[in-house]
């Protein structure tokens, strides 16, 4: 299925029903999401495009980030819970859904630059 046609309404893994489209990059799209399974809490599924992972080498070497990604544990990293292939042979991250805005949107909110001790901040969390 092409990662451009509208995908609200999509059940993916038997379990996550998409929603809106969060954002678009290089490699996929993120889908605001319900957990069907969850008493349909929210959460973020990233669908990777097909034309990025075509070899098996790729393929495995997502499965293996996803695995460490599962792993991971820290108040500034979104967790990931789930990744897997759907029947189409698309790969997917279903990630904790964070209702937040943006650094962009920090930046474009500011009259000018952002004061100093509050890159700072953002620069220790990113670190």
């Amino acid at each position: 299925m092409s990662n451009n046609a509208d995908r609200r309404g999509q059940l993916i893994a038997d379990r996550y029903r998409l929603g809106i489209l969060l954002g678009q990059g290089g490699f996929g799209s993120v889908y605001m999401a319900v957990d069907t399974k969850m008493e349909n809490r929210r959460v973020a599924v990233k669908m990777l495009k097909a034309a990025a992972f075509q070899s098996s080498d790729m393929v495995e070497r997502f499965r293996l980030e996803a695995k460490v990604m599962a792993r991971l544990e820290n108040p500034n990293i979104v967790h990931v819970s789930e990744y897997g292939e759907t029947a189409d042979g698309e790969l997917y991250l279903v990630m904790e859904y964070l209702d937040a805005i943006t650094l962009r949107v920090v930046m474009q909110m500011e009259q000018g630059p952002l004061p100093v001790k509050r890159v700072l901040h953002i620069a220790e969390q990113i670190a």
